[in-house]
Protein backbone atom coordinates (compact mmCIF):
# COMPACT_ATOMS: atom_id res chain seq x y z
CA UNK A 1 0.00 0.00 0.00
CA UNK A 2 1.42 3.33 -0.69
CA UNK A 3 2.51 5.57 1.94
CA UNK A 4 0.14 8.38 3.36
CA UNK A 5 0.89 11.80 5.26
CA UNK A 6 0.34 11.68 8.90
CA UNK A 7 -2.26 14.37 10.81
CA UNK A 8 -2.49 15.57 7.12
CA UNK A 9 0.80 16.87 6.96
CA UNK A 10 3.89 15.55 5.41
CA UNK A 11 7.27 15.30 7.68
CA UNK A 12 9.48 17.05 5.25
CA UNK A 13 6.60 19.88 3.96
CA UNK A 14 5.54 19.33 -0.05
CA UNK A 15 7.62 16.47 -1.67
CA UNK A 16 10.09 18.08 -4.57
CA UNK A 17 8.20 16.22 -7.20
CA UNK A 18 4.62 17.76 -6.37
CA UNK A 19 3.91 20.42 -8.20
CA UNK A 20 2.25 23.35 -6.45
CA UNK A 21 -0.39 24.94 -9.09
CA UNK A 22 -2.48 27.96 -7.73
CA UNK A 23 -6.09 27.45 -7.37
CA UNK A 24 -8.18 27.92 -10.23
CA UNK A 25 -10.68 30.40 -9.80
CA UNK A 26 -14.70 29.94 -10.23
CA UNK A 27 -17.77 31.59 -10.65
CA UNK A 28 -19.14 32.76 -7.68
CA UNK A 29 -22.64 34.95 -6.97
CA UNK A 30 -22.07 38.42 -5.73
CA UNK A 31 -18.38 37.79 -5.99
CA UNK A 32 -17.97 41.77 -7.18
CA UNK A 33 -13.90 42.26 -5.61
CA UNK A 34 -13.76 39.17 -3.71
CA UNK A 35 -11.52 36.41 -4.84
CA UNK A 36 -10.36 33.03 -2.97
CA UNK A 37 -7.49 33.00 -0.70
CA UNK A 38 -4.16 32.30 -2.47
CA UNK A 39 -2.91 30.31 0.18
CA UNK A 40 -4.93 27.20 -1.20
CA UNK A 41 -3.22 25.17 -3.60
CA UNK A 42 -3.80 21.90 -5.68
CA UNK A 43 -1.43 19.29 -5.80
CA UNK A 44 -1.10 16.42 -8.16
CA UNK A 45 -1.08 12.69 -6.39
CA UNK A 46 2.50 11.67 -5.83
CA UNK A 47 4.43 8.99 -7.33
CA UNK A 48 5.89 6.32 -5.38
CA UNK A 49 7.89 4.59 -7.26
CA UNK A 50 11.06 3.46 -5.18
CA UNK A 51 8.72 1.20 -2.22
CA UNK A 52 9.21 -2.42 -3.11
CA UNK A 53 5.78 -3.20 -2.22
CA UNK A 54 4.03 -0.17 -4.58
CA UNK A 55 1.50 -1.42 -7.05
CA UNK A 56 -0.89 1.43 -6.96
CA UNK A 57 -0.98 2.98 -10.76
CA UNK A 58 -2.65 6.48 -10.24
CA UNK A 59 -3.69 6.58 -13.91
CA UNK A 60 -6.35 3.90 -13.16
CA UNK A 61 -8.31 6.67 -11.03
CA UNK A 62 -7.04 9.70 -12.52
CA UNK A 63 -5.05 11.56 -15.53
CA UNK A 64 -3.06 14.55 -15.77
CA UNK A 65 -6.18 17.26 -15.70
CA UNK A 66 -7.26 15.70 -12.55
CA UNK A 67 -6.31 17.60 -9.28
CA UNK A 68 -6.63 16.43 -5.62
CA UNK A 69 -6.70 18.33 -2.51
CA UNK A 70 -4.62 17.16 0.12
CA UNK A 71 -6.25 19.34 3.29
CA UNK A 72 -7.64 18.21 5.69
CA UNK A 73 -10.48 18.84 8.39
CA UNK A 74 -7.23 20.32 10.86
CA UNK A 75 -6.67 22.93 8.30
CA UNK A 76 -9.46 23.46 5.79
CA UNK A 77 -12.92 24.43 7.34
CA UNK A 78 -16.50 23.80 6.05
CA UNK A 79 -16.48 27.38 3.94
CA UNK A 80 -12.80 26.80 1.98
CA UNK A 81 -14.72 23.13 0.86
CA UNK A 82 -17.73 25.02 -0.15
CA UNK A 83 -16.26 27.28 -1.88
CA UNK A 84 -14.08 24.53 -3.31
CA UNK A 85 -16.75 22.57 -5.01
CA UNK A 86 -18.93 25.82 -5.89
CA UNK A 87 -18.46 26.00 -9.02
CA UNK A 88 -18.93 23.00 -10.12
CA UNK A 89 -22.44 23.33 -8.05
CA UNK A 90 -23.35 25.73 -11.23
CA UNK A 91 -25.46 24.42 -14.01
CA UNK A 92 -23.67 24.22 -17.09
CA UNK A 93 -25.89 24.06 -19.61
CA UNK A 94 -29.33 26.36 -20.05
CA UNK A 95 -32.26 25.14 -22.37
CA UNK A 96 -33.11 27.32 -25.16
CA UNK A 97 -35.43 29.22 -24.28
CA UNK A 98 -38.31 30.15 -26.87
CA UNK A 99 -39.72 33.35 -27.10
CA UNK A 100 -43.23 34.05 -27.48
CA UNK A 101 -44.30 35.07 -31.28
CA UNK A 102 -46.31 38.60 -31.63
CA UNK A 103 -49.61 38.33 -31.33
CA UNK A 104 -52.09 40.92 -32.36
CA UNK A 105 -54.38 42.25 -29.63
CA UNK A 106 -57.23 40.41 -30.39
CA UNK A 107 -55.08 36.90 -30.05
CA UNK A 108 -53.75 37.92 -26.79
CA UNK A 109 -57.48 38.90 -25.31
CA UNK A 110 -58.54 35.43 -26.62
CA UNK A 111 -55.99 33.74 -25.58
CA UNK A 112 -56.50 35.18 -22.22
CA UNK A 113 -59.56 32.63 -21.21
CA UNK A 114 -59.60 30.34 -24.16
CA UNK A 115 -57.45 27.46 -25.62
CA UNK A 116 -57.07 29.60 -29.05
CA UNK A 117 -53.47 30.18 -28.44
CA UNK A 118 -52.40 26.24 -27.82
CA UNK A 119 -54.32 25.33 -30.65
CA UNK A 120 -53.30 27.93 -33.04
CA UNK A 121 -49.65 26.54 -32.16
CA UNK A 122 -51.14 23.00 -32.62
CA UNK A 123 -50.88 21.75 -29.23
CA UNK A 124 -53.61 19.77 -29.90
CA UNK A 125 -53.33 16.62 -27.24
CA UNK A 126 -53.20 18.80 -24.67
CA UNK A 127 -55.89 21.07 -25.56
CA UNK A 128 -57.93 18.11 -25.76
CA UNK A 129 -56.83 16.56 -22.58
CA UNK A 130 -57.32 19.66 -21.25
CA UNK A 131 -60.90 20.46 -22.32
CA UNK A 132 -61.75 16.60 -21.27
CA UNK A 133 -61.09 17.09 -17.74
CA UNK A 134 -62.73 20.73 -17.87
CA UNK A 135 -66.17 19.59 -19.11
CA UNK A 136 -66.11 16.76 -16.71
CA UNK A 137 -65.67 18.94 -13.43
CA UNK A 138 -67.63 21.82 -14.43
CA UNK A 139 -70.70 19.26 -15.62
CA UNK A 140 -70.67 18.08 -11.74
CA UNK A 141 -70.32 21.53 -10.64
CA UNK A 142 -73.48 22.67 -12.68
CA UNK A 143 -75.83 19.81 -11.42
CA UNK A 144 -74.56 20.68 -8.21
CA UNK A 145 -75.75 24.21 -8.44
CA UNK A 146 -78.63 23.73 -10.28
CA UNK A 147 -79.59 21.08 -7.28
CA UNK A 148 -79.13 24.62 -5.16
CA UNK A 149 -81.42 26.31 -6.92
CA UNK A 150 -84.27 23.77 -7.20
CA UNK A 151 -83.66 23.79 -3.52
CA UNK A 152 -84.49 27.73 -3.33
CA UNK A 153 -87.72 27.56 -5.27
CA UNK A 154 -89.16 25.66 -2.88
CA UNK A 155 -88.48 27.82 0.04
CA UNK A 156 -91.92 28.76 1.36
CA UNK A 157 -93.21 32.52 1.94
CA UNK A 158 -93.70 31.64 5.36
CA UNK A 159 -90.18 30.44 6.14
CA UNK A 160 -87.79 31.91 8.81
CA UNK A 161 -86.15 34.00 5.50
CA UNK A 162 -87.86 36.49 3.65
CA UNK A 163 -87.56 36.57 0.06
CA UNK A 164 -88.11 39.42 -1.71
CA UNK A 165 -89.06 39.82 -5.51
CA UNK A 166 -85.24 40.96 -6.41
CA UNK A 167 -84.02 37.69 -4.70
CA UNK A 168 -85.96 35.55 -6.33
CA UNK A 169 -84.95 37.60 -9.45
CA UNK A 170 -81.53 36.25 -8.28
CA UNK A 171 -82.32 32.64 -8.00
CA UNK A 172 -84.11 32.54 -11.48
CA UNK A 173 -80.80 33.48 -12.96
CA UNK A 174 -78.74 31.23 -11.76
CA UNK A 175 -81.14 28.62 -12.85
CA UNK A 176 -80.93 29.33 -16.29
CA UNK A 177 -77.30 29.60 -16.39
CA UNK A 178 -77.00 26.55 -14.84
CA UNK A 179 -79.83 25.09 -16.90
CA UNK A 180 -77.89 26.00 -20.31
CA UNK A 181 -74.62 25.05 -18.92
CA UNK A 182 -75.37 21.97 -18.81
CA UNK A 183 -76.90 21.51 -21.89
CA UNK A 184 -74.11 22.77 -23.63
CA UNK A 185 -71.74 20.47 -21.42
CA UNK A 186 -73.38 17.39 -22.51
CA UNK A 187 -73.46 18.49 -26.01
CA UNK A 188 -69.39 19.06 -25.74
CA UNK A 189 -69.08 15.66 -24.40
CA UNK A 190 -71.14 13.60 -26.66
CA UNK A 191 -69.48 14.98 -29.72
CA UNK A 192 -65.69 15.15 -28.34
CA UNK A 193 -65.17 13.19 -25.21
CA UNK A 194 -65.47 9.79 -26.79
CA UNK A 195 -63.27 10.69 -29.61
CA UNK A 196 -59.78 10.15 -30.66
CA UNK A 197 -57.15 13.09 -31.33
CA UNK A 198 -57.53 13.02 -35.01
CA UNK A 199 -61.38 13.15 -35.09
CA UNK A 200 -61.21 16.33 -32.38
CA UNK A 201 -58.65 18.01 -34.75
CA UNK A 202 -61.09 17.69 -37.30
CA UNK A 203 -64.84 18.08 -35.61
CA UNK A 204 -63.17 21.64 -34.17
CA UNK A 205 -62.47 23.62 -37.08
CA UNK A 206 -64.81 26.11 -37.92
CA UNK A 207 -66.26 26.93 -41.25
CA UNK A 208 -63.38 29.13 -41.89
CA UNK A 209 -60.61 26.43 -41.03
CA UNK A 210 -59.36 28.11 -37.90
CA UNK A 211 -60.40 27.17 -34.43
CA UNK A 212 -61.51 30.52 -33.21
CA UNK A 213 -65.10 29.71 -32.81
CA UNK A 214 -64.09 26.36 -31.22
CA UNK A 215 -62.00 28.37 -28.78
CA UNK A 216 -64.60 30.21 -27.39
CA UNK A 217 -67.30 28.05 -27.62
CA UNK A 218 -65.67 25.40 -25.77
CA UNK A 219 -65.59 27.97 -22.63
CA UNK A 220 -69.25 28.29 -23.02
CA UNK A 221 -69.87 25.71 -20.26
CA UNK A 222 -67.34 26.87 -17.94
CA UNK A 223 -68.71 31.02 -18.30
CA UNK A 224 -72.48 29.56 -17.50
CA UNK A 225 -71.03 27.63 -13.94
CA UNK A 226 -69.19 31.54 -13.31
CA UNK A 227 -72.40 33.30 -13.58
CA UNK A 228 -74.58 30.78 -12.15
CA UNK A 229 -72.50 30.66 -9.01
CA UNK A 230 -72.03 34.43 -9.05
CA UNK A 231 -75.76 34.94 -9.26
CA UNK A 232 -76.50 32.09 -6.29
CA UNK A 233 -74.08 34.04 -4.19
CA UNK A 234 -76.15 37.21 -4.20
CA UNK A 235 -79.32 35.85 -3.71
CA UNK A 236 -77.62 34.17 -0.79
CA UNK A 237 -75.83 37.65 0.42
CA UNK A 238 -79.36 39.31 -0.06
CA UNK A 239 -81.59 37.15 1.89
CA UNK A 240 -78.60 36.98 4.41
CA UNK A 241 -78.52 40.97 4.75
CA UNK A 242 -82.14 41.13 5.42
CA UNK A 243 -81.05 38.56 9.02
CA UNK A 244 -77.75 39.76 9.75
CA UNK A 245 -76.75 43.11 7.66
CA UNK A 246 -72.94 43.86 9.24
CA UNK A 247 -71.82 40.36 9.05
CA UNK A 248 -72.92 40.17 5.57
CA UNK A 249 -71.08 43.38 4.80
CA UNK A 250 -68.23 42.51 7.30
CA UNK A 251 -67.50 38.98 4.97
CA UNK A 252 -67.87 40.21 1.79
CA UNK A 253 -65.90 43.26 2.40
CA UNK A 254 -62.78 40.85 4.19
CA UNK A 255 -63.00 38.61 0.53
CA UNK A 256 -63.11 41.58 -1.70
CA UNK A 257 -60.07 42.48 -0.23
CA UNK A 258 -58.07 39.43 -0.33
CA UNK A 259 -59.16 38.65 -3.69
CA UNK A 260 -58.25 42.47 -5.17
CA UNK A 261 -54.69 42.64 -2.62
CA UNK A 262 -52.67 42.92 -5.26
CA UNK A 263 -53.95 45.39 -7.16
CA UNK A 264 -55.13 47.71 -3.80
CA UNK A 265 -51.02 47.26 -3.48
CA UNK A 266 -50.30 48.67 -6.67
CA UNK A 267 -52.86 51.47 -6.10
CA UNK A 268 -51.56 52.25 -2.49
CA UNK A 269 -47.85 52.17 -3.57
CA UNK A 270 -48.60 54.26 -7.17
CA UNK A 271 -50.25 56.90 -5.14
CA UNK A 272 -46.89 57.00 -2.79
CA UNK A 273 -44.24 57.22 -5.39
CA UNK A 274 -46.78 60.35 -6.68
CA UNK A 275 -46.61 62.11 -3.68
CA UNK A 276 -43.44 61.38 -2.72
CA UNK A 277 -42.41 63.07 -6.72
CA UNK A 278 -44.55 65.72 -5.54
CA UNK A 279 -42.97 66.42 -3.01
CA UNK A 280 -39.30 66.39 -4.02
CA UNK A 281 -40.77 68.66 -6.92
CA UNK A 282 -41.77 71.26 -4.79
CA UNK A 283 -38.50 71.05 -2.52
CA UNK A 284 -36.40 71.32 -5.83
CA UNK A 285 -38.75 74.86 -6.46
CA UNK A 286 -38.31 75.89 -2.52
CA UNK A 287 -34.45 75.93 -2.98
CA UNK A 288 -34.18 77.13 -6.16
CA UNK A 289 -36.55 80.06 -5.01
CA UNK A 290 -33.66 80.44 -1.37
CA UNK A 291 -30.63 79.94 -3.65
CA UNK A 292 -32.26 82.86 -6.05
CA UNK A 293 -33.39 85.05 -3.28
CA UNK A 294 -29.69 84.85 -1.12
CA UNK A 295 -28.06 85.10 -4.48
CA UNK A 296 -29.85 88.95 -5.35
CA UNK A 297 -29.47 90.13 -1.75
CA UNK A 298 -26.12 89.45 -1.86
CA UNK A 299 -25.50 91.11 -5.29
CA UNK A 300 -27.53 94.10 -3.66
CA UNK A 301 -25.77 94.02 -0.26
CA UNK A 302 -22.69 94.31 -2.13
Amino acid sequence: MPPSPTNGRWPDGYPAHIRRQRQRRGYRIDSDGESYADEEYTVKPPRFSDSEDNDFDESQFCNDNDQIRIHTLSTWGPREWIQSIWSSLLPQYTARVEKPKDMRLVDRVLASFTTYNDLKNEHYDMVFARLQMEWTYVGGLLVALAAADSAAFAIAPDSIFNVESYTRSMIAASSIWSGLGIACNAWFLLRYNWCDLQTFKTRALDIYSSYFFFSVSSRVPAICLFFSALTLMAFMALVAFEVWPTGVLVVCFGVGIMMTLQFLVFGAHWVVMRVKEAVQWVGKGLRWIIETFSISRRHEGG
